[in-house]
């Protein structure tokens, strides 16, 4: 048998505090039990310890992060330079140029789907 209640905001609002604090909790303690493993860090050479390689070879992050700068060398370097380099009006100009690119696009979107069902 199901039972309502019900509840004045000030309340309702106390309840679900306490409710997603506590699954924050679980959570957290999920994440903390389970960040001693390193999983993903270290090499996995069959059991054995990395110092029987004769060269060690990158993680899986590094190479990552090499094939995205191999690949896409242009782009990474202006967002390393541009966006990371600490003026705030370089970020601005580079954030607005996109920003406006999205704006045109969606404006695009938006009449050409406006045409489309009003029949122009």
């Amino acid at each position: 048998m199901a039972m309502t209640m019900i509840l004045s905001p000030g309340a309702l609002a106390l309840v679900m505090s306490c409710v997603m604090g506590g699954v924050m909790g679980v959570i957290l303690a999920l994440f903390a039990g389970g960040k001693s493993s390193k999983v993903g860090d270290e090499m996995y050479i069959g059991g054995e310890s990395e110092r029987v390689l004769r060269k060690p070879l990158p993680s899986a992050v590094a190479l990552y992060w090499g094939l995205v700068k191999r690949a896409m060398g242009k782009l990474y370097i202006t967002l390393r330079d541009v966006v990371h380099s600490g003026r705030l009006n370089e970020w601005c100009a580079y954030m607005a140029s996109w920003f406006l690119l999205l704006l045109l696009i969606s404006i695009v979107v938006a009449v050409s789907i406006a045409s489309v069902y009003s029949g122009w």
